[in-house]
């Protein structure tokens, strides 16, 4: 085989695997760039009010609270209600015995 007639094709298959190497590289350091600024962003939020990590705190304790009541006795919470429903009956239907004042043929 001889190698200087596929010395092109060789050459550009090289540079083909090059870039794709840089273009995952390039990728990959875009997607740290993204993170690390949204890792930044979330440190310099500060609460509006001093009384929402308070509120925050009472809902999550709350919400363990009635959780592990849940846990502890799930049939205590469960409640059986008996519910009353008032239906009309329907007026009786009555049979009505008139002729038709028409006559029909029957054949």
């Amino acid at each position: 085989m001889d190698i200087k007639t596929h010395c092109q094709k060789i050459f550009v298959f090289v540079i083909n695997i090059l870039l794709v190497i840089l273009i995952v590289l390039g990728i990959k350091e875009n997607a740290k760039n993204n993170f690390s600024t949204e890792i930044a962003k979330s440190d310099t939020l500060t609460p509006v009010d001093g009384s929402i990590l308070q509120t925050q705190s009472n809902i999550v304790t709350d919400r363990e609270n009635k959780l592990r009541s849940l846990n502890n006795s799930p049939k205590s919470i469960t409640q059986n209600s008996q519910t009353t429903t008032t239906v009309q009956a329907p007026a009786p239907i009555t049979k009505s015995t008139t002729t038709p004042s028409r006559k029909t043929k029957t054949s």
